[in-house]
């Protein structure tokens, strides 16, 4: 009989023999015997038995692609055992059980292994490896739509479909620009607009969108309220208008034998009906705006009469003559209603017979006054004798507008009060024994003693002092040093009666003036006078004169280093466009860029040593750059410029320097300044001024050539240069003649 004495490795059946795993087989053989036999003696065998051997098979995946799901890994073990998977590329793929799982792109390797049982050894591992591409992205990008100048648009929307963020840029500068999302409208035109992503670890760049819409110029509205109805003789408001637009509204007159107008001051001519038209032409941003219309009716101008009482009389007196005025200055007549008691006859009165006298001043207008309201006065003319009075009344002497007048003081012989009046209303007006000034001219103080029962009334004394307008003066700063060839400011100047200053030129060779507009002709010495003529209640005030220096155009290009090189320069030197370089600066030896540190507009020249061994230069022949001012020979010239001293580091001593040339047209030198260093007046905070004696431009000359350098005491040195100018010096003033 058969047995396993191993059961664990090896089974035995009957006489078959069955494998469990590797190690010792023990099989055992006996018989137990019979009636016949005795047992026989067992014998035992034993054999080692060893683990069968696997392979696997591990198809790749291919070619994935990051935003899909791969489809799950599929490998298998001859065994039929379970393989297993692991990711040797964390960073690209990782793997959960068969579930393959894409990172970022790059190159996914993956590995299958099979680590056997009892029964099997464990499998060679196997590995795979594919490339993982990065996620495809789209961009929706809406326009915004057409646009109006003037108004605000909608900040930029787009979206990627990574949901990684898209960036604008502006195609059209001259009509739109962006900043992040926001829009800004420069001109009218076609805006466009590109929206772009350029992708990331996980996803390739998106196709750029495009867009673009129309910008229109802004409308804007007048705004311009009527001064409404007016009278000749007075001083009629400034015209005041407004548009939506904010850019300033002009006015003119429709009606100029009724009104007329001068910015925004209105002057009234006759009575009738003004029409007063506002109007705005626009501009780049903003169209023309509709004309605005206001009209509004001029009346006659009003006028009072001053007609002092004669006072009581008595029959047998003479009366005075008798004293009677028109504010408008127009003739006034004086009747009497009451005839059979007083007559009149031009100023003189004539008394009849006791009894009531009325006596009537009027006077009837003008095209340009109303008719005045009539005055009267009742006087009683009496039969008997009374107390005669006179007045003491010392004039109050000449006066100034704005200046208090001194209180009026008389006195009668009756001691009775006197009492005063005025006779030019226009001019002055009393109240008690104050007087008020109104306007310039000759003013008219009346002091009356009407009497009583028993005194006569006391004859009119009147003083008449002139009032003088009142004085101004004017402040004129002027524009200072000018250069011929660029636009000088408008002239300012501004009077203490805010009335509007005039300006005219004295030197019209030099420059000429237009309203507030100041052109320059040439180089020398430019003399503007600031002159006010008074008006109203306003003396003219004294001139101001103000004289500034004109000087010549400037003989070198571009010298605030703003326009990049763009184009060839003509000989001697050709230089190819560089956008780091000015227009007509030529580098040499290390040379020079722009630099945004610029004391005036948005370049500088830095000028610059880079190694130990050679100086920075930078040059330029006026006659290379076209365009430029002819040199004249014996005109003395001056060249100005700004520096500003660049420190990298401490050293013992830099070198700037520059040095001015006049050449012929062969390029032989004709006459130059030194060789200047002007390191000691620069500093490393703030451009100082260098400016170079004044030379002579030498006969035959026609090229300025000038060169800047740059270089240290074995040390890095560099220098920054603005706003270089050679401008030709005003020629002195003539001679005068001895006497």
């Amino acid at each position: 009989q058969l047995a396993s004495g191993t059961p664990s490795v090896c089974t035995v059946n009957g006489s078959t023999l069955a494998l469990v795993a590797a190690g010792t087989c023990t099989v055992n053989a006996s018989q137990a015997g019979n009636t016949t036999f005795a047992a026989a003696a067992a014998v035992t065998n034993s054999f080692p038995v060893s683990q069968a051997s696997q392979s696997i098979n591990f198809p790749a995946p291919g070619a994935q692609t990051l935003g899909t799901t791969p489809a799950a890994l599929s490998a298998t073990a001859t065994s039929a055992l379970g393989v297993s998977y692991a990711s040797t590329t964390p960073g690209v793929c990782t793997v959960s059980g068969s579930t393959l799982s894409l990172v970022a792109a790059g190159t996914c390797s993956l590995s299958a292994s099979q680590a056997g049982k009892a029964t099997f050894a464990a499998a060679a591992t196997v590995p795979v490896s594919f490339n993982v591409l990065p996620a495809a992205q789209s961009i929706s990008f809406a326009s915004p739509g057409s646009q109006t100048m003037g108004t605000t648009p909608p900040a930029l929307v787009a979206s990627a479909t990574s949901t990684l963020a898209v960036s604008f840029t502006s195609t059209t500068t001259g009509v739109c620009t962006v900043s992040g999302s926001t829009l800004t409208l420069v001109a009218a035109g076609t805006c466009s607009i590109t929206a772009s992503q350029s992708g990331s670890a996980v996803f390739a760049p998106a196709a750029a969108v495009t867009v673009s819409f129309t910008v229109s110029t802004a409308t804007q509205v007048i705004t311009f309220n009527s001064p409404g109805a007016q009278t000749l003789g007075t001083a009629p408001p400034a015209l005041a208008a407004t548009s939506t637009s904010l850019l300033t509204v002009s006015f003119a007159s429709a009606t100029p034998l009724v009104c007329t107008v001068s910015g925004t001051v209105l002057t009234l001519v006759s009575p009738g009906t003004c029409t007063v038209e506002a109007s705005q032409p626009g501009n780049g941003t903003f169209s023309a705006a509709a004309v605005m219309s206001r009209s509004f009716s001029v009346s006659a101008a009003a006028q009072s009469i001053s007609f002092t009482s004669p006072g009581n009389q008595t029959m047998g007196t003479q009366p005075q003559p008798l004293v009677f005025s028109a504010t408008s200055g127009l003739l006034v007549t004086v009747s009497s209603s009451t005839q059979s008691v007083c007559t009149v006859s031009g100023n003189t009165l004539t008394l009849v017979s006791a009894g009531p006298c009325t006596l009537t001043a009027n006077q009837a207008g003008n095209a340009i006054y109303a008719a005045a309201a009539a005055v009267t006065y009742t006087i009683t003319v009496g039969t008997a004798p009374l107390a005669p009075q006179t007045i003491t009344f010392n004039a109050p002497g000449n006066q100034t507008l704005g200046v208090a007048v001194p209180a009026l003081v008389a006195t009668s012989t009756s001691g009775l009060t006197v009492t005063f009046t005025s006779s030019t209303m226009a001019v002055c007006t009393v109240n008690g024994t104050a007087v008020t000034l109104l306007t310039a001219g000759p003013c008219t103080i009346n002091a009356d003693q009407v009497g009583n029962s028993t005194t006569l009334a006391a004859a009119t004394v009147s003083q008449t002092f002139t009032v003088a307008p009142a004085a101004q003066t004017i402040t004129f700063a002027g524009p200072g040093e000018q250069a011929v060839d660029v636009a000088p400011p408008a002239l300012s100047a501004t009077a203490s009666s805010g009335l509007p200053v005039s300006f005219a030129s004295t030197t019209n060779g030099v420059c000429t003036v237009s309203g507030t507009v100041l052109t320059l002709a040439s180089a020398g010495s430019c003399s503007i006078t600031a002159s006010q003529a008074g008006g109203g209640n306003f003396a003219s005030a004294t001139s101001v004169v103000r004289t500034f220096t004109v000087l010549g155009p400037n003989l070198f290009a571009n010298g605030g280093f703003e326009t990049a090189q763009s184009t060839i320069l003509g000989n001697p030197v050709v230089v190819a466009p560089d956008a780091t370089k000015a227009q007509g600066w030529v580098p040499a030896a290390e040379g020079y860029d722009r630099s945004a540190d610029a004391r005036t507009g948005s370049f500088s020249a830095l000028v610059h040593q880079l190694n130990a061994d050679q100086a920075g230069v930078m040059l330029q022949n006026s006659k290379a750059t076209a365009g430029l001012a002819d040199l004249i020979a014996g005109q003395s010239v001056t060249l100005r410029f700004w520096a500003k001293a660049v420190v990298s580091e401490a050293v013992t001593f830099y070198n700037f320097s520059y040095a001015l040339r006049f050449l012929n047209d062969n390029g032989n030198i004709l006459a130059q300044g030194p060789i200047t260093n002007f390191a000691s007046q620069t500093n490393v905070n703030s451009f100082s001024l260098i400016t170079a004696a004044p030379l002579v431009v030498p006969a035959g000359a026609t090229a300025a050539f000038l060169e800047f350098s740059a270089a240290g005491g074995g040390r890095l040195a560099a220098v920054n240069i603005d706003d270089v100018s050679l401008r030709a010096s005003p020629p002195p003033p003539p001679a005068r003649p001895q006497r």
